[in-house]
């Protein structure tokens, strides 16, 4: 039932067209509105403010309830469960482990990957650069490896000269880091991609 709809319902006198809930409880609530204007005690300017709040509500709660997960979110965070689920059986890196978990809580959260990238980025700060947790400095390490990897193939692919270059900058910034993580922990095993 539209808003109009309960609007002509209540000068009609028509309770029964209101067939649920919601719809009573504002064809009650416009009758009341109706009486007080009636009677004087409500303004014409006050009557038509909470006439518009009445709908604004009314409509707002006919709206659809989303959807709590989308489907593509569901398949994201069932592939994410799968590589925690492995990690843990081949005893990997738990680092890693914890950071795909909080990936799954930014799928969950909506929040574009806010929360996986700040915890990412204080764990490997303070248990990569100021603990010098050894897992940690690997699983940055290969993070770097792999960032650098898709670069230079995204680079190779694209023929936008402007795009190149962007692509570029990134694949030094990653190659910087993983230079000074290496610095930091003396690692032998300094690859150069």
């Amino acid at each position: 039932m539209t808003y109009k709809e309960i609007e002509k319902a209540v000068s009609q006198r028509d309770i029964l067209a209101a067939r649920e809930g919601t719809e009573l409880l504002h064809f009650l609530a416009l009758t009341g509105l109706l009486k007080l204007y009636s009677e004087g005690i409500v303004g014409r300017n006050q009557a038509s403010e909470i006439k518009g709040l009445l709908r604004e509500d009314y409509e707002t709660a006919c709206q659809p309830v989303p959807e709590r997960i989308t489907r593509e979110e569901s398949l994201e965070i069932s592939g994410i469960q799968d590589k925690i689920h492995h990690a843990v059986l081949c005893r990997g890196n738990p680092w890693a482990i914890m950071l795909q978990a909080c990936k799954a809580i930014s799928v969950l959260m909506r929040d574009n990957g806010a929360f996986w990238s700040n915890v990412k980025e204080d764990a490997y700060l303070i248990c990569g650069n100021v603990l010098e947790d050894a897992q940690a400095y690997e699983a940055e390490r290969e993070e770097l490896l792999a960032d650098i990897g898709k670069l230079i193939k995204a680079a190779s692919l694209d023929s936008d000269t402007r795009h190149k270059h962007i692509l570029s900058r990134a694949v030094d910034e990653h190659r910087a880091r993983l230079a000074y993580i290496d610095g930091l922990h003396g690692s032998g095993e300094q690859q150069h991609i």
